[in-house]
């Protein structure tokens, strides 16, 4: 499936997107007579009312489709992990999501100017996560692995952006 295409099977409607960042093929279901939306990882793990940003392909395009599947009215988000949000917790939860995803590449950011080094900040962020989480929420190595990815690339964004020609100019 990809994005655009429409399944219909029987009195139900399914319509496919593409939101990449978690994974750079990630996609989601949207069925519209039921404002439900299977989001996948793509909307991060939600876990005891944390979102865990889990943009690990991609951070850019994972906080874009945060935003789009947040334009979807829904009265249930369906995860991946740990089940589903329904009523006013489905309609709140993008909004938890986009924040979650903005205060986490903060925090990278923040960490990285700190230490100046991608494995030390990846080490500090998940223990950050892990605090917020202290019971099982992902497996330690798989959890260290995700944001190690996640703050190679907002590192790699971030150092590129100052770079940038248009950023010498500000000011």
């Amino acid at each position: 499936m990809k994005e655009g295409d429409r399944l219909v099977c029987g009195d139900v409607t399914i319509d496919f997107l593409e939101v990449p960042g978690h994974s750079s093929c990630s996609i989601a279901a949207y069925v519209p007579d039921e404002k439900a939306l299977f989001a996948s990882d793509a909307a991060g793990v939600y876990y005891k009312n944390f979102v865990f940003a889990a943009g690990n392909s991609n951070y850019n395009l994972y906080q874009q489709s945060l935003q789009r599947m947040a334009t979807y009215p829904v009265e249930v988000v369906l995860l991946e992990h740990y089940g589903a949000a329904v009523g006013e917790e489905a309609r709140t939860f993008f909004s938890k999501a986009i924040e979650a995803a903005a205060d986490t590449r903060a925090a990278v950011e923040k960490t990285y100017r700190l230490t100046g080094d991608v494995t030390q900040t990846a080490e500090a962020i998940t223990r950050l996560v892990l605090a917020r989480s202290p019971d099982y929420f992902l497996d330690k190595e798989i959890l260290a692995m995700v944001i190690g990815q996640m703050v190679k690339f907002i590192v790699k964004a971030q150092e590129e952006k100052e770079r940038s020609p248009s950023r010498k100019h500000e000011g």
